[in-house]
């Protein structure tokens, strides 16, 4: 199986028409396990339920998997920079990804 096969979204548990889709990354047919990249939500719709669909099989069972989307930005500086941009922007807080790519601003 491929990534390609595979399609992930996490649906807001508290407002269902809230749904964040995810970008599979990678699946391990021995490991039996699929790694997928979520570019964010707001804290308030979650937490979310995943759902995951097989191209040729259809809805794959996963009853009990949620997603709790708990990331905050405590700060950031500087506050003001130049219109053309070009200013470095430094943002801290709580359960950012380890890549600075995983964490889109």
């Amino acid at each position: 199986m491929t990534k390609e096969d595979f399609s992930v979204n996490a649906t807001s548990i508290s407002n269902s028409s809230y749904i964040r889709y995810m970008n599979v990354v990678e699946v391990d047919d021995s490991a039996k396990t699929i790694t997928c990249m979520f570019g964010g939500a707001e804290s308030e719709y979650g937490p979310f339920k995943i759902w995951i669909r097989h191209s040729a099989t259809g809805l794959i069972e996963s009853d009990g998997l949620t997603l709790d989307v708990n990331a905050y930005v405590d700060s950031y500086s500087p506050t003001v920079g130049s219109i053309y941009g070009g200013t470095l922007l430094t943002i801290t807080g709580r359960n950012f990804g380890e890549e600075y790519t995983d964490n889109p601003v």
